[in-house]
């Protein structure tokens, strides 16, 4: 790779998305982030801030046009923008907050975690950004293990995450802790033992804890809490759409459904979905733009019974806004070796219908 260029910045930067599964782990280690942000580091030293750019939209990677992947939760957020920021990081952004083929971050599932995180790392401000006080401070397993420390108000700080898929225990040593015999575990409701400089602690999969040599050190919400409201937020998010018979085919028998389209904005892959995907902030739209008839078609393997059909014709069905609505439609179904029509309507200004 060529850094040449890297001279002319005023911030170094990258956007690598790990790409998460819908049920599953990421395509890539969550510990690539931070270990871009090492290379980085090593690359062009202190010379520039390095800002990273995580992941905001659904990307997985994968060839299937109907594959579709999820949004990072609590846990994974949290664990990618401190490990990020122990290895150097000074910024972190996210891609995309809202576009058009994407739909916007704030109206999926995963957000209210997302928030969570970013209200957490606003608090912690001050200290991440503090003087460094990192000589001889040593974490192990160091693979997929990341530490610092920092020296704010006269207190010791120090930040720890893994990266590890699997629970595991971790040893983090500092000569400046000798004389200290315990650290408040700030968001953990807990102490944890210091024997001669050295912490020995437990780290669940994905795991951050910050330690703290004082009691007044900055409070953040607790975490277990936090990442209990936000897991909520994205299993009702599912049961609610459960009753949507696209969503639940789509989420429990893939194999049931097939969509085609009569064209798709840019051939993208993965907007198919978007029409019962359970959020208002996204959708499918045509790639003929000013060029009709344009037909979304879902096909069912096996009979299904259809109680009522609820379609959104806006983009801005946030702000019910007609502007944007389908105006002429007709809904048909195929009998008999044909298409029927069961409904036209001409000059729709709804935009639920």
């Amino acid at each position: 790779m060529n850094f040449d260029y890297g001279k002319a910045c005023d911030i170094y930067g990258f956007d690598f998305y790990p790409g998460f599964r819908r049920g599953g782990d990421s395509c890539f280690p969550l510990s690539t982030t931070a270990d871009m942000v090492k290379r980085l580091k090593k690359l062009f030293g202190n010379t520039r801030p390095i800002w990273v750019t995580l992941q905001g939209y659904d990307n997985i990677r994968e060839a299937n046009p109907l594959e579709r992947g999820r949004l990072s939760n609590y846990r994974e957020t949290r664990c990618i923008a401190y490990s990020s920021i122990i290895e150097g990081a000074k910024g972190i952004m996210f891609w995309c907050y809202g576009m058009s083929i994407f739909g916007s971050i704030a109206g999926w599932p995963e957000w209210d975690g997302i928030k969570a995180v970013v209200r957490e790392l606003s608090i912690m401000s001050p200290v991440i950004l503090a003087a460094p006080c990192d000589s001889h401070l040593k974490i192990s397993p160091e693979n997929k293990a990341h530490v610092c420390a920092r020296n704010y108000a006269g207190d010791y700080y120090i930040f720890a995450a893994s990266s590890f898929e699997k629970a595991r225990n971790l040893r983090i040593s500092m000569p400046q802790l000798k004389y200290i015999a315990k650290l408040r575990v700030i968001g953990e409701n807990r102490t944890i033992k210091v024997s001669n400089g050295v912490i020995d602690d437990h780290f669940d999969k994905y795991a951050v804890h910050i330690y703290s040599s004082t009691r007044k050190s900055l409070t953040i919400p607790d975490i277990n809490k936090a990442e209990a409201k936000a897991d909520k937020c994205i299993s009702d998010h599912r049961a609610r759409n459960m009753k949507n018979i696209l969503f639940r085919l789509f989420e429990n028998d893939r194999d049931n459904l097939k969509i085609t389209t009569a064209s798709t904005f840019r051939n993208h892959r993965g907007i198919l979905y978007f029409p019962f995907d359970g959020m208002k902030n996204s959708y499918w739209f045509d790639g003929t733009p000013n060029k009709w008839p344009d037909w979304y078609q879902v096909e069912f393997k096996t009979p299904q019974k259809i109680g009522r059909i609820v379609i959104y014709t806006s983009r801005n069905t946030i702000y019910n806004d007609t502007s944007t609505s389908i105006k002429d439609y007709e809904l048909q179904a195929w009998k008999d070796g044909k298409w029927e029509t069961l409904d036209m309507v001409k000059d729709n200004h709804q935009v639920r219908i």
